[in-house]
């Protein structure tokens, strides 16, 4: 390891263990992917959840994630779910697209079909092309699938649904571009998995 990258990481665990939540959650990502050191889900699980419970939604969204998968604890899909509301509620889109997901396959919450529909439409309003173009895909499957009054439901749904902890997103059928989102409701790393 590099000198620069052990000073980074040394300055990291002194804010993460000093409580900043966005360095708590940049040191789960260094255990996450192995950068800076070893890889371990189970410690990239402890600094996700302090920085999720100080209401971080990056670190909220990886640790629905984590429980998804069973990275570092076993699987559990309604902890899962808890997470992605949590994150969802402060505005990051890729909560809405696992939402989607969770609520269309019936994964750790009730099979809902305008459920789905509503988070797939808001998360087709993200700045990340990658994502968009999942959720559209997704969107657009649903509604094939799905009576003109339910899909309907669905977008009043999305319309008036406004992040309790963070801003509004534009949400749209048709799958036009919002405006970028307020800082902070984007994280780094893959947009899709």
């Amino acid at each position: 390891m590099e000198k620069d990258e052990k000073l980074a990481q040394h300055w990291f665990l002194l804010a993460a263990d000093g409580g900043h939540a966005r360095s708590q959650y940049n040191v789960g990502q260094s255990y996450l992917r192995g950068i800076r050191t070893r890889r371990s889900y189970f410690e990239s699980v402890k600094w996700f959840r302090r920085a999720a419970d100080k209401g971080f939604h990056c670190a909220q969204y990886r640790l629905g994630q984590a429980y998804r998968k069973g990275l570092g604890l076993g699987v559990d899909h309604q902890q899962a779910a808890r997470w992605y509301v949590a994150a969802a509620e402060r505005g990051l889109d890729r909560a809405y697209y696992r939402l989607g997901r969770a609520y269309q396959d019936g994964e750790g919450v009730e099979k809902n079909p305008v459920q789905a529909l509503k988070w797939f439409i808001l998360s087709a309003s993200t700045r990340s092309q990658k994502l968009q173009t999942a959720a559209l895909q997704r969107r657009d499957e649903m509604i094939s699938g799905m009576s003109i009054v339910r899909a309907a439901e669905a977008r009043r749904l999305a319309d008036v649904w406004v992040p309790p902890r963070g801003p509004k997103k534009q949400a749209s059928l048709a799958g036009g571009s919002s405006p970028p989102a307020a800082k902070g409701q984007h994280c780094l790393g893959k947009p899709v998995n």
